[in-house]
């Protein structure tokens, strides 16, 4: 059969994006959590594998999940198959030539489950509407399948071929016979659901019963032993069996090619759907979850520039563990680079991991955790979380946090992004300031967009001139992490600011009462 894919648009060149360390720094994982049908010695599947940057493939999934999420009996019953085809697979990778009697034998489970993932599938899609591409086309070729004469055909033979192999008592063994009477071939003639029983043709004659009976022998295969010990006998008996033993064993492992290779054909491309589906029921796990806190999620519009409204970090929001704060983030013309700075515990890296977050699940094919949105699509997500780094000497964090940030400089365009979070923290402060400013300068003139979260404040008193620059394609602007005037208290706020570093040192005095005029009057 032809290739199909769920998640993949049929002109997607599926171009990976150049680097994948966002995975781990945004915790994507802990979000969406895949693997579920790996059997032990497979590989376990990256999330990294599943990325697009293919604007067709991004709204072929959107409106997939969407469906998945808004229907329980669909989400349902692709959940069910998935385990009964990874079963299948299971059975398919097993060894032939380690495979016992009664495993081959019992090789027509794979005939069984693809025929109850099928009518599972049929069953459902027949009665119930769909409305996604993926799942339209996927409902066309189930349905095609079921009501075919071939597939037919198999569930008739399915069910007496099924009741007869879980109810064998005895097999029928065919010898051919040469003009000397020697034996040519042998091989299994037909498998019984009843013991045969021993006796003779003169048994069967004085029954009256020779055409009626057959599963009494009309001649035992047991040697004539008369004359011999007891241990010759016994030894010539185990001869007989072990080679009876060896024909029934050959005979009934060859079936279990013959079985798999009618099934191929129909299970192949079910095999290939695994990765896709483990990946789907992944993503609307996740998905419901937010659905089920009543947690805003929009589907963003694709535009030259990005605004969006009411951004959450959902890793947060899952945790329970804090009030939901949402807050907005703009890249155009007037800022594409930004600054972020305020208090420690003000929320700058709950944002900046949110902002990530947000360009990772569109990239997916997810809607994003926002109340509304407008996104350009990034050829590349380049993170640097300094804190999330193994820790190491301070000269060894300092030269790997230049490796890192070099290795993001090689790599990024016009079209990137770019999330740096208390790089440079290694190092002294004016160090910092000087390579940050560099940088900074270089990517503005680059034309990414991205925010460097830094409690380098001194940052902010160079943006002028870093954007005083003819050649900067990219903006820069300041971020702060709100306090209230009054209380002091951080809000979690992030919003755009011209005030300089200095302000959120006096702001933070005040509250402690640690100014010179506080002090004087203290005494």
């Amino acid at each position: 059969m032809n290739s199909f894919s769920l998640i993949w648009s049929p002109g997607d060149p599926r171009r990976s994006f150049p680097d994948h360390t966002f995975v781990t720094d945004l915790k994507l994982p802990s979000l969406i959590r895949i693997g579920a049908g790996r059997r032990p010695g497979e590989l376990e599947p990256q999330l990294s594998e599943f990325f697009t940057q293919d604007p067709a493939t991004i709204a072929r999934r959107s409106a997939l999940f969407f469906e998945l999420t808004e229907s329980p009996a669909l989400y349902r019953t692709l959940q069910q198959c998935f385990e009964k085809i990874a079963d299948i697979r299971v059975l398919q990778i097993a060894k032939i030539s380690k495979a016992s009697p009664e495993e081959s034998l019992y090789s027509i489970q794979e005939i069984e489950l693809y025929a109850e993932i099928i009518d599972s599938f049929a069953g459902l899609l027949e009665s119930h509407p769909t409305n996604s591409d993926a799942l339209n086309e996927f409902r066309d070729r189930i349905l095609s399948i079921s009501r075919s004469e071939s597939y037919l055909h198999l569930k008739q033979q399915i069910a007496e071929q099924s009741h007869l192999v879980h109810n064998i008592r005895s097999i029928t063994v065919g010898i051919n016979l040469n003009a000397q009477l020697m034996p040519t071939e042998a091989g299994i003639v037909q498998v019984n659901e009843e013991q045969f029983k021993s006796g003779s043709v003169l048994h069967k004659l004085l029954r009256l019963d020779f055409n009626e009976d057959d599963y009494t022998c009309i001649s035992p295969l047991h040697p004539i032993t008369k004359g011999m010990t007891a241990a010759e006998s016994g030894a010539l008996l185990a001869t007989l069996n072990s080679s009876l033993w060896k024909l029934v064993s050959e005979s009934v492992s060859s079936w279990k090619p013959v079985i798999r290779n009618y099934v191929l054909d129909g299970v192949n491309w079910l095999i290939a759907l695994l990765p896709e589906i483990d990946f789907s029921i992944g993503c609307v796990d996740f998905l419901l979850k937010l659905k089920r806190l009543r947690l805003p999620l929009t589907v963003p519009v694709f535009t030259e520039t990005d605004c969006i409204i009411g951004l959450y970090n959902p890793i947060l929001a899952l945790s329970g563990s804090a009030e939901m704060i949402q807050n907005d983030l703009t890249f155009d013309s007037n800022g594409r680079i930004y600054i972020l700075t305020g208090p420690n515990q003000g929320g700058k890296s709950i944002y900046t991991e949110a902002v990530g977050i947000a360009y990772a699940l569109l990239h997916l094919g997810l809607p994003i955790p926002a109340n509304r949105a407008q996104m350009a699509p990034v050829s590349g997500i380049f993170t640097h979380f300094a804190h999330r780094q193994v820790d190491r000497t301070a000269h060894g964090r300092f030269a790997a946090e230049c490796a890192r940030i070099a290795e993001i400089s090689r790599l990024l365009t016009e079209d990137s992004l770019f999330l740096f979070d208390e790089a440079l923290s290694s190092t002294n402060g004016s160090e910092a300031v000087y390579i940050a400013q560099e940088v900074l300068s270089a990517y503005a003139q680059i034309g990414g967009k991205g925010i460097f979260t830094t409690h380098l404040h001194q940052l902010c008193d160079l943006i002028e001139d870093m954007n005083a620059d003819e050649r900067i394609r990219s903006r820069l602007c300041n971020l702060t992490a709100q306090i209230d005037s009054e209380s002091h208290q951080r809000k979690y706020l992030i919003t755009k600011s011209a005030i300089s570093g200095q302000s959120y040192a006096m702001d933070i005095a005040r509250r402690f009462k640690l100014t010179k005029e506080d002090i004087l009057n203290g005494h």
